[in-house]
């Protein structure tokens, strides 16, 4: 059986009383401050037990709703009045004890926490820390997620939650962390590798290893690929430039020069016609120019020497990266380097990693803060996490 609250017909009638309440008071109220107090109260109450499960307790939450909207609409100020006021008392008694039996068992197991071990929470650190930030940003998630699969309440007192669940989920999260190395060191030494990367014909080859990633990743590098990427992007600027501007404007001075010596309209000789047409693009691809005027070659043949030049470059640049990779990478002794320093991080990680699991682990507990026994610091101490 379906519980009352995820029914449609509860919804639409709680909805249709609360829209009905706020209508009476836009129209029977002229106090905008008395109306905005109503709604700041209705706001209150609606928030307080949206996830309420108790039908006793929605049923008399709605009986004084409906009894409120009546006094409204009769103009019983004094009687609306009377109901806020009793309903700010009870409220605030209510904030003052457990409102279920479920917060006095968290209250009952808080004191039994507070007497086995003296933790330290949050509240008494600095909360702009980054270590703190992290666990909050933990403890968000499990709660969270354990919610959707309905495995925790809603509606957890922030105290609860960093006293008690707090330790819980910090030691269930160490657990994985250990769950998680565990198969990373099952799989051996990591792999070490040459890599490249793209700058226009240019492959720069390097060498990656769990050695030197990240902020280990060698300096020289990065300039390296930026300064490569810089000359690339200026060559095909060039060259576009000179098929774009110089090459038009190199035809077009070709053609007046041919124009004032032979005094005539170019467009009427067949040569001048295909000079007219040529591009530079076409004049790169041609095997011989002895179908053109001599003046468009005088022209077009430095713009077609710079283009040479500029690819010719590019294929030198290309070639030495290569060269780099043979003789440098390779036989050059960087590679084995890399492996071999790789490798031995591996084997004293392993070492110190199993060196924990024996000595430190066994007597871990959520609830210890002292370094010999939380397994968050354990962690930290040999550096397999950072909070």
């Amino acid at each position: 059986m379906s519980h009352f609250s995820s029914l449609q017909a509860h919804r639409k009638s709680v909805l249709t009383l609360y829209r009905h309440v706020l209508r009476n008071i836009n129209h029977n109220l002229y106090s905008i401050g008395f109306a905005n107090a109503i709604k700041n109260e209705l706001n209150t109450t609606i928030r307080r037990f949206k996830n309420q499960k108790s039908s006793w307790t929605i049923y008399a939450q709605l009986k004084h709703l409906n009894e409120l909207n009546n006094n409204i609409i009769d103009h019983n100020l004094d009687e609306v009045k009377t109901i806020l006021k009793s309903r700010k008392q009870r409220l605030s008694r209510l904030q003052m004890k457990p409102k279920t039996l479920r917060d006095s068992q968290l209250a009952i197991l808080h004191n039994i926490v507070k007497q086995l071990t003296p933790w330290v929470t949050p509240s008494e650190n600095p909360t702009n820390t980054r270590e703190y930030k992290t666990q909050m940003n933990i403890l968000s998630d499990y709660c969270q997620k354990k919610q959707k699969l309905q495995l925790l309440p809603t509606g957890i007192l922030k105290k609860y939650k960093r006293e008690l669940l707090l330790p819980i989920v910090l030691y269930e999260y160490g657990l994985k962390q250990i769950n998680k190395i565990s198969r990373q060191l099952a799989k051996g030494p990591p792999p070490t590798y040459l890599s490249y990367t793209m700058e226009g014909k240019s492959k720069i080859w390097f060498v990656r290893s769990a050695v030197n990633k990240h902020k280990n990743q060698s300096k020289g590098l990065g300039r390296i690929i930026r300064e490569t990427r810089r000359r690339h992007q200026s060559e095909i600027d060039s060259i576009d430039l000179c098929h774009r501007f110089h090459a038009f404007w190199a035809v077009e001075e070709a053609k007046w020069e041919q124009m004032i010596d032979t005094n005539s309209n170019c467009l009427h000789n067949k040569t001048a016609q295909r000079d007219n047409n040529i591009t530079l693009d076409k004049y790169m691809k041609l095997k011989g120019n002895s179908q053109l005027s001599p003046l468009v070659n005088e022209w077009l043949q430095p713009l077609k020497m710079v283009i040479e030049k500029i690819e010719q470059d590019s294929r030198k640049r290309s070639q030495y990266f290569e060269d780099f990779k043979k003789n440098r990478l390779i036989d050059g002794g960087q590679y084995d380097y890399y492996k071999k320093e790789a490798e031995n991080m591996y084997w004293k990680r392993k070492e110190r990693f199993e060196k924990m699991i024996i000595e430190r682990i066994p007597s871990t507990s959520p609830f210890y803060r002292n370094k010999e026994n939380n397994l968050i610091t354990i962690l930290k101490d040999n550096h397999f996490i950072t909070f």
